[in-house]
């Protein structure tokens, strides 16, 4: 039976199993707001694994490690306990482990931040004090030693991985801090965010914090504030039956709809066909205001379209569409 039909509960591996080496930390702070996992095998990071961390009644999260076999877990609220990591994937030896959750004598965590977007220092940006795209941000940061213990030389880098955000100054220094104390690093930190960076969501940005010798991996909140249109009804007008025939032109609108966190004054597009058999004869169109969670369409400023005479009934054609916002900040769908 088994055989046959499959057992959904059971693995199934199509070679041997590879062992996996799963290096996370062996204990966190409960005011940690990060846990990182690293995932290889024979010493070749493992991309696409499936690491899941768990604790009863406080979190559950899963999520698939990046090229490099690593993945970032942002974390909030954590409890005094065991958080149990599981790493599983196609042709892999399951991971089952966990990590201790608690008080440590070392341990430093990210505290607050202030940001800087008016124009000032090394800014550039619309002055209300939240990250957006297309802008540069000033960030002074603030670190707290949450363990019993001082931390001497402390310090923290940022790297990111993110496409579209640039470290700029991504160093800062924080001397002896004392247990229970925080203090401002000595360096004002500089990211250039691009004007295609997503908005309405989080930018992953990592800080190494060091402290006693020691690194700790920490998550710095930045969120991104803006307009985010997914697309949405596809209508063509043809003047008979609504659909786009081989020699046949005819006007098409593109639906959105804003998922970002911010409305938007306008939208203007460009449409690009992908498609061999379909060309685009006005590219351009645009859009009114749309407000967070609202929709639009170009029915005031369609695209007209045609299809060769040689293209076959049925065939799907895939256009870009390239959208640049009132705000400044750009999107590509398809």
């Amino acid at each position: 039976w088994n055989n046959l039909m499959g057992d959904p509960a059971t693995p199934v591996w199509t070679a041997y199993p590879a062992a996996l080496d799963v290096e996370y930390p062996a204990s966190i702070s409960s005011s940690a707001n990060a846990i990182p996992v690293t995932v290889t095998s024979g010493g070749a990071p493992v991309a696409g694994a499936r690491v899941a961390i768990y604790m009863k009644d406080v979190m559950q999260a899963n999520a698939a490690t990046d090229e490099n076999g690593h993945v970032l877990f942002p974390v909030s609220g954590l409890q005094d306990g065991e958080l149990q990591v599981t790493v599983t994937g196609r042709n892999l030896h399951p991971h089952l482990g966990g990590l201790n959750v608690g008080q440590l004598d070392l341990a430093v965590d990210y505290q607050a931040q202030i940001l800087t977007d008016d124009g000032s220092g090394n800014s550039l940006g619309n002055g209300d004090g939240l990250a957006g795209p297309g802008e540069t941000l000033d960030l002074e940061l603030q670190l707290a030693n949450t363990g019993t213990g001082g931390a001497s030389d402390v310090s923290v880098v940022l790297t990111t991985g993110e496409p579209g955000i640039s470290i700029v100054q991504g160093e800062s220094d924080f001397g002896y801090l004392n247990s229970g104390t925080s203090a401002w690093g000595d360096q004002v930190l500089t990211l250039a965010l691009a004007p295609s960076v997503p908005a309405g969501g989080e930018a992953e940005v990592e800080m190494d914090i060091t402290a006693g010798g020691e690194t700790f991996k920490a998550l710095l909140p930045l969120t991104i504030h803006g307009p985010r249109a997914q697309s949405g009804e596809v209508i063509i007008s043809d003047g008979g039956d609504g659909q786009l025939d081989p020699g046949e032109s005819a006007s098409m609108r593109v639906g959105l709809t804003n998922d970002g966190n911010l409305p938007t004054g306008a939208v203007s597009a460009t449409l690009t066909s992908l498609s061999q058999w379909v060309n685009v004869l006005d590219s351009a169109g645009s859009y009114g205001t749309i407000p967070v969670g609202g929709s639009a369409s170009n029915a005031g400023d369609q695209f007209n379209i045609s299809a060769t005479g040689d293209c076959y009934p049925g065939h799907l054609a895939t256009f870009a569409l390239d959208l640049v916002y009132a705000e400044g900040n750009t999107c590509l769908l398809y």
